[in-house]
């Protein structure tokens, strides 16, 4: 036995088709919907029954033989008159669709509409005929009489009788013996009109006289139009602000040109940019609405036309985002569909999980909706990111060289006569890498199917709880995600929102998932989102995501592919507009992957030219296959005082950078390359990455750290020196106040507790991700969060990246930074030989205090960084004072007698 049939879980407006958020014109409804469904071994009666139907038919409608007369005459004649033929094709339709194993399903306000129409024609044609009879006094038929029912009725029965197989008319027939095929007069005859139903109610409604039913038959014929158009028959008597129903789509649902907009058509140019060279088959989630499973993995295709037989929830108004919408429509328009989402009309009586997972026959695909959703879109947009053009402003209006100590400016003078800053070394000969470097990711269709059973499942044991405790809500929308579902959760007017969030330990116990996130109210809708993990999570690739980069994009060098949200639309973050980036989460999080996935991009789309890379990795592991990469500044830096002076050498590059734009009238370096006639003038990008920020603040000089971080994301998106920060620590005394108030754009993995989700986002939720690259992204400018599956790379990825891009160009360091090394060698080497003039006087005031740190030396003496760092240094070699001591000063070994002493 089949299962019986879930309970409706849509909105009231719906027939229970659970669908994505796409608006497609959601003021329409479509008039029916199908369901294929596979034959059983117990419905050989229904296929019987059905071909005895169809043998029928065809004998009443030819009117062969005297059983097909019969039918025709009692059961078609009579009820329909000339309707009978359309209901001749209604009922043929049906047969068939028993026989090929598709259920039509017709909204009930449709059938409503047809009938409301068909009566109102069958009554005109009955009353028509009644005044013709009255023109020609036959029957005794007026334009008014008191007893017009019954005789109207009397004529009509008497008529029909006497033409029909049981009358005399027929008897009389000379062709009535030969019992194959019936006298043509019963096709199509004067008496029948609009059968006994229009009879019936010109019989009624004559009682106002036939002229007077005549005109109020064309007037309900005109109301039933206008409910069919409109979606409500009173629709021209209201108010053109109330005007607003449900019409039946006429045309089919072609969402090519039928976006968010109602009413705006796409821009169908394809995207020069973008080759599209993917198979079908890498787009398993592409299937048809109306073809079995086994096709749909067979050829891969949606079926645009088929879409129109599925009917649409009418989502809430996102008004905020409409402006966004037209532009980016203008911009692009996606080539493939997006994530497919599933009706939860029926159960299946297939388990939610099958071990064996070998075939797909038994499948029953109801209603899969393929959705066209935007494949591509920019968060930074969205969030409506705009250009802090008064940062800029007070950044360079605030910065005067005059400020700056010596040793800063000396330090600067010293990066300008470097020609290997100052100078950009250009290759006309570098290529950039093929996205075929990369892998095709593909997803195996069984893991589709069994993630649709599931959310149908988990679907009703949401509306379920909801029953159980009393909550006036239902499940409205289901879309099926790379890592998650997430379910849209309507309530009844009067329903508070926090009842369904304080349902969530229920919900985790109906659901059998500790891993549950409530998002109340969903941004730019009425609405309340559930997301849970999917049985089987789906693998993004990095592949996929480039190659959905809009072609208006092409030029950008710092967009990277993040991943895809909920509904399947690739997700890019563009550094230059971030400007800087905080990412944390644990280990086997996905925070590795994400960088790997950051830098690879970068390599992906621009020259050593055109982006230079610092790369800082206390694991020494993560990032090391980089080194030899000529967008390398230096090799990867692994000790942490390094490091700490890798940071301040950014910092002094970036005070150059705003030197050269004060002299060349810039604002930022956009303007300032510009300028520039010979491309080596141009100066190019710094990304600055910092793989575990945790290491660098506890075992270097955690204020100095601090100072440089703070100044870089600060000043440094006009210099175009971008910062990007992971920890898998995201406690409070790593991720400082200060370092949070001046990186906005944060992107969160999995993390184990509360404490550390709000640290990071200001937010809950990212204790509940499941790992491995599910993550929710902060957008700049905005504190709203989106959950994302990353894009996945493998380090095979990653070789042959690298390996092409280093036979394009050989490395090419910084002295800058390179020198990093020798300088605490040098101070080694030196041991008193020659010391800072400064020296006698930072040793007795280190002796004095017991205690020393460089930033202290800055301070007390009013000198730059390097100046101070090669101080303490010295004093080190000397033994004068200890190693350093994390974020603690320096132990001073002599003491003030001890110095006296010697």
């Amino acid at each position: 036995m089949r299962k019986k049939k879930i309970k409706e879980i849509s909105g009231s407006n719906t027939d229970g088709s659970i669908l994505t958020s796409k608006n497609y014109n959601d003021d329409r409804t479509i008039i029916f919907q199908t369901e294929k469904k596979p034959h059983k071994k117990d419905s050989i009666a229904w296929l019987v029954g059905s071909i005895t139907f169809f043998l029928l038919l065809v004998l009443s409608v030819g009117r062969f033989l005297t059983i097909g007369a019969f039918l025709d005459d009692i059961f078609f004649n009579f009820l329909f008159g000339w309707l009978k033929y359309p209901v001749y094709l209604l009922l043929f339709a049906f047969d068939i669709s028993i026989l090929v194993g598709i259920k039509f399903r017709m909204k009930k306000s449709f059938v409503f509409m047809i009938l409301a129409i068909t009566f109102s024609i069958a009554w005109i044609i009955s009353t028509s005929l009644l005044l013709n009879l009255d023109v020609h006094k036959e029957d005794g038929i007026k334009l008014w009489n008191k007893d017009i029912f019954p005789k109207s009725v009397s004529v009509y029965s008497q008529n029909w009788y006497d033409n029909s197989i049981l009358g005399t008319t027929f008897r009389d027939e000379p062709g009535h013996k030969k019992y194959l095929i019936y006298p043509s007069y019963g096709y199509v005859n004067l008496y029948q009109g609009g059968g006994f139903i229009g009879t019936f109610l010109s019989g009624i409604f004559g009682y106002l006289s036939l002229p007077g039913s005549l005109v109020l038959a064309f007037f309900c014929l005109f109301l039933s139009l206008v409910w069919f158009l409109t979606g409500t028959p009173f629709f021209l008597f209201y108010s053109k602000e109330k005007r607003k129903g449900k019409r039946v789509r006429v045309l089919p649902l072609a969402y090519k040109n039928n976006p968010h907009v109602n009413g705006q058509e796409a821009d169908k140019t394809p995207k020069p940019f973008i080759e599209d060279d993917v198979e079908r088959t890498d787009r398993p989630r592409q299937i048809g609405p109306k073809k079995s499973l086994a096709d749909s993995i067979a050829w891969n295709e949606p079926d645009d036309d088929d879409l129109e037989t599925f009917s649409v929830l009418r989502d809430s108004d996102e008004t905020d985002y409409e402006n966004v919408g037209k532009k980016m429509l203008e911009e692009h328009v996606p080539e493939k569909p997006a994530q497919p989402t599933v009706s939860l009309d029926t159960k299946t009586d297939e388990p939610i999980i099958d071990d064996t997972l070998e075939t797909f026959d038994s499948y029953t695909q109801d209603s899969i909706h393929v959705d066209n959703l935007d494949d591509s879109i920019f968060y930074d947009e969205i969030m409506k990111d705009e250009e802090p053009e008064q940062n800029d402003k007070t950044e360079y209006d605030s910065f005067t060289f005059d400020d700056l100590d010596s040793e800063t400016l000396a330090t600067i003078q010293q990066l300008e006569e470097d020609e290997t800053i100052s100078k950009t070394v250009g290759n006309d000969a570098y290529q950039l890498p093929s996205l075929d470097l990369l892998n095709d990711v593909r997803t195996d269709p069984r893991v589709i199917k069994l993630n649709e059973d599931n959310a149908r499942q988990k679907a009703e044991a949401i509306n379920q709880t909801f029953a159980e405790f009393k909550v006036n809500a239902k499940v409205v929308n289901t879309i099926i995600g790379p890592a998650v579902t997430k379910f849209e959760i309507k309530p009844d007017k009067g329903t508070k929102a926090n009842s369904i969030a304080n349902l969530e330990a229920d919900l985790k116990l109906a659901l059998a998932t500790q891993n549950i996130r409530i998002e109340s109210p969903i941004p730019g809708k009425s609405l309340v989102g559930i997301e849970i993990p999917n049985v089987k999570p789906t693998m993004v690739g990095l592949k996929e995501i480039l190659r959905d980069l809009p072609s208006s994009d092409a030029d950008d060098k710092l967009i990277f592919g993040l991943g895809k949200d909920v509904v399947n639309k690739s997700i890019f973050g563009d550094i230059q507009k971030m400007p800087h980036l905080l990412v944390a989460g644990s280990t086997g999080s996905g925070k590795s992957v994400m960088t790997n996935t950051l830098i690879t991009s970068i390599l992906l789309r621009a020259k050593p030219s055109e982006v230079k890379l610092l790369l800082i990795d206390p694991k020494q592991v993560e990032l090391a296959i980089y080194s030899d990469v000529p967008h390398m500044l230096a090799p990867v830096i692994s000790d942490m005082s390094k490091a700490t002076r890798a940071l301040n050498v950014v910092v002094a590059e970036m005070d150059r950078r705003y030197k050269l734009f004060a002299e060349g009238r810039a604002r930022n370096l956009e303007g300032y390359n510009a300028k520039q006639k010979d491309p080596k003038d141009k100066v190019p990008y710094y990304v600055v990455v910092i793989d575990e920020l945790a290491d660098l603040m506890i075992t270097g000089d955690r204020k100095e750290v601090e100072d440089a971080i703070q100044r870089i994301t600060q000043m440094g998106r006009a210099a175009g020196i971008h910062l990007i920060v992971a920890t898998q620590r995201p406690s409070v005394d790593v991720i400082t106040g200060v370092i949070k108030a001046n990186i906005p754009t944060r992107i969160a993995f999995r993390v184990s507790s509360g404490i550390d989700s709000r640290t990071i986002l200001d937010a809950s939720g990212a204790e509940n991700l499941t790992g491995k690259g599910d993550m929710l992204y902060r957008a700049p400018n905005t504190t709203d969060l989106l959950r994302a599956q990353g894009a996945y790379l493998s380090d095979e990825e990653i070789d042959r990246v690298v390996d092409w891009v280093c036979q394009q160009q050989d490395k090419n360091y910084n002295k800058a930074f390179t020198e990093l090394n020798s300088k605490v060698a040098n101070n080694n080497a030196n041991n008193g030989k020659e010391h800072d003039e400064l020296f006698e006087e930072v040793k007795q005031f280190a002796i004095n205090e017991g205690a020393i740190s460089t930033s202290l030396i800055q301070r007390k003496f009013n000198i730059g960084y390097n100046r101070a760092a090669n101080i303490v240094d010295d004093l080190e070699a000397n033994q004068i004072i200890g190693p350093q001591n994390g974020s603690k000063p320096r132990e001073v070994y002599l003491k003030p007698d001890q110095e006296r002493s010697l």
